[in-house]
């Protein structure tokens, strides 16, 4: 998923390309022009007898470092930005999954809350012992809810019919299940 960080990050990195590229033009530039003016002001004739040292020489400041400083440092600080932006978008999209898979959990709730309201007393208690065990024999579940076995078997059949559970065959008895989470 392509969020709106990653775009902004991808925006700032196209910006420092262009920044670093017209960083190291300008530098470029600079340096021929210094080298220009050096050359012009030694082929003068008062800069004729220079030997290249401050005494005889015109000491010429080298101004070419500032420029580069300045386009490293914008650089740095847009790739740390951009850097960020990825970041900060990654961390927005976690927490948007966990917001929804926390909605999930509660529409789940509410609706097995709901499902359990409208049934009688005797149903809820064979829906809470499948939940707990699920796979659960009819006959380990006759014990667990101390009904006879008419009884459940009634119970069975109309939660059966209900579609909230599941009958499967297996020798003599039936395994229990719920259809749907519940």
């Amino acid at each position: 998923m392509w969020g709106q960080g990653k775009t902004y990050g991808l925006i700032a990195v196209v910006i420092v390309i262009i920044l670093a590229f017209a960083s190291w033009t300008y530098t470029q530039q600079l340096s021929e022009e210094r080298e220009a003016r050096i050359a012009s002001l030694l082929a003068s004739p008062e800069y004729a007898h220079c030997l290249y040292d401050e005494s005889t020489c015109p000491q010429i400041i080298d101004s070419v470092q500032v420029p580069n400083l300045l386009g490293i440092a914008i650089i740095i600080i847009s790739l740390v930005l951009a850097g960020y932006l990825f970041k900060s978008d990654h961390t927005q999209q976690k927490i948007l999954l966990e917001l929804r898979r926390s909605d999930d959990s509660h529409r789940k709730e509410e609706q097995s809350a709901l499902i359990l309201s409208v049934l009688k007393k005797e149903e809820r208690k064979v829906i809470q012992k499948i939940r707990e065990q699920p796979g659960i024999t009819q006959n380990t579940l006759r014990l667990r809810t101390d009904f006879s076995k008419a009884k459940l078997s009634t119970l069975l059949k109309e939660l059966e019919n209900r579609e909230l559970i599941t009958k499967e065959a297996e020798g003599k008895t039936n395994k229990i299940y719920l259809k749907r989470e519940l």
